[in-house]
């Protein structure tokens, strides 16, 4: 009898380590690996339908990618503070009122976030940077942190082209998406003076509410569950957790005007993530909410009153020539 039972005992453990292993497993392939590494391969038609929205915003967008790649733009490199390489091109422009640094989102590039808004900044007088975030193009990498490693690399970006260019040029930070809340979580820097403003497009509040927030929207079981094993796999293979870095404990102590942008049918990034950040900014701020915009796509969807706000903002806080 006494065997029998011991048998069951060890049947029993066996089992429930069995399903402890596959459920990390199922948390590693279905959330871990698709969303913490390097993307591969091209957009599909239909994912480019989804993000776009519409094909003129597409043909906008590729029509400005040729402008980009056929400018006469620069390479830089730096070592992040982890020892990466991290790679940026920039086009200088002759008669700069300032540079804009511009950040962009998960598994994205530059350009497919920031090709139009980028020549609108250089036709308006801005010379303008677009680094590949870390694990993404050029850039070195094996794990992307939503923004918790990715700020100490938007600082020393910062100081890259202080040094290149000098700290008498106004330098504005500009992020969308995972790029938006990197540039808030670096605003919880001490940045130099002459960063005169930071615009923040649809950006999250921090890795754990984003990643919730689409748990749910995936509708998985077992959410938390899925979250606390993946926040595992983020402490011991990336070296960060979801909870170690937010956007409000950078604007607890932000004092640079910042600008919030959302678009209020956004089915990605809540628009209340961006509220929530406005509400709890302490710096001088402004809040634009892009009415029928989707992720991303605020610019494209109301260009006049993007870029009129965007123009006030950068006019209200330059510094005085």
């Amino acid at each position: 009898m006494k065997n029998i039972l011991i048998r069951r005992i060890c049947i029993a453990a066996t089992c429930a380590i069995a399903l402890v292993l596959t459920f990390y497993a199922a948390v590693y392939f279905v959330m871990f690996r698709p969303n913490f590494t390097r993307r591969t391969g091209d957009y599909t038609q239909k994912q480019n339908q989804r993000h776009w929205g519409n094909d003129d915003f597409q043909a906008r967008n590729a029509a400005d990618t040729a402008w980009w790649e056929n400018s006469e733009r620069i390479r830089m490199e730096i070592t992040s503070y982890d020892g990466l390489s991290l790679v940026a091109y920039y086009l200088p422009h002759e008669e700069a009122k300032g540079i804009v640094l511009m950040m962009h989102g998960f598994q994205s590039t530059p350009t497919r976030d920031f090709a139009s808004i980028a020549r609108w900044y250089y036709e308006a007088g801005y010379t303008i940077c677009l680094p590949f975030q870390r694990n993404h193009g050029e850039s070195e990498g094996t794990y992307i942190t939503f923004g918790v490693k990715e700020r100490y690399d938007v600082r020393d970006w910062v100081q890259e082209l202080n040094d290149r260019f000098g700290m008498e040029n106004d330098l504005w930070i500009h992020g969308i998406s995972m790029g938006c809340a990197t540039v808030l979580m670096a605003s919880g820097f001490s940045l130099p003076f002459n960063v005169r403003g930071i615009i923040a497009d649809c950006g999250f509040t921090s890795p754990k509410a984003i990643l919730l927030t689409e748990l749910r929207t995936r509708k998985l079981p077992l959410a938390h569950a899925f979250l606390h094993a993946g926040n595992f796999f983020a402490r011991h293979l990336a070296d960060f957790t979801f909870t170690e870095y937010d956007t409000f404990q950078a604007l607890r102590t932000n004092e640079t005007p910042v600008l919030f942008i959302h678009g209020t049918k956004d089915d990605f990034v809540p628009p209340a993530m961006t509220i929530a950040n406005y509400e709890f900014c302490h710096a001088p701020k402004e809040l634009l909410l892009v009415e029928d915009a989707i992720h991303a796509i605020s610019f494209y969807q109301d260009e006049a009153l993007y870029t009129k706000t965007l123009t006030r903002f950068l006019t209200t806080y330059a510094l005085p020539r």
